[in-house]
């Protein structure tokens, strides 16, 4: 595989390979960096404006949490996958850690183009998103943040749903996502 043929997951594990070797880090060091704790994939359903049900997948990687607890972005892009989510949530470990915030890495997302979407569909693949990763979210445990074509209005979309989670209203969620 040349340069540029590299995926992302690649460039990470030459890095964390690089690092160890500068920095003659026990193999166990390079052994816990090069694999997360937790990563998960998801497919959940969207009713689409059009009225069919369309499956989207979606990704989050929790990759350390020594430092704290797990926060990273959620973006929605049609290249996403487990793999760059792994990527991602690595570097975010690094990122908290060199400028000692108090948290770990972690990063997710949904295969999906924004651009395509309407806004009650991207409404209802932002909470098809939270309801499906509910059990991981939460102060203490991960915190979401925008990333790739997520933003504030997405943001708070999320925490709704988060929120009407923990109030126990997911059959009225449900309903909602297939109205």
């Amino acid at each position: 595989m040349t340069e540029k043929e590299q995926g992302p997951l690649d460039v990470v594990f030459e890095q964390i390979n690089e690092a160890s070797k500068t920095m003659k880090l026990k193999s166990s060091v390079q052994t816990l960096l090069s694999h997360p704790k937790r990563k998960v994939e998801v497919s959940f359903p969207v009713e689409m404006d059009d009225g069919h049900m369309q499956l989207f997948k979606g990704y989050r990687t929790q990759h350390n949490d020594l430092l704290g607890p797990f926060k990273g972005g959620i973006r929605f892009h049609p290249s996403m996958s487990l793999e760059e989510s792994q990527a991602l949530g690595t570097w975010m470990t690094f990122k908290c850690a060199l400028v000692q915030i108090p948290h770990g890495g972690a990063k997710g997302g949904v295969a999906c183009d924004p651009s395509i979407l309407s806004d009650r569909e991207l409404r209802q693949v932002s909470r098809g998103y939270v309801e499906a990763f509910s059990d991981l979210f939460g102060p203490g445990r991960d915190v979401p943040a925008p990333d790739v074509y997520t933003d504030p209005k997405t943001m708070g979309i999320m925490m709704d749903t988060y929120s009407r989670l923990q109030a126990g209203m997911k059959r009225e969620l449900l309903q909602e996502n297939l109205l």
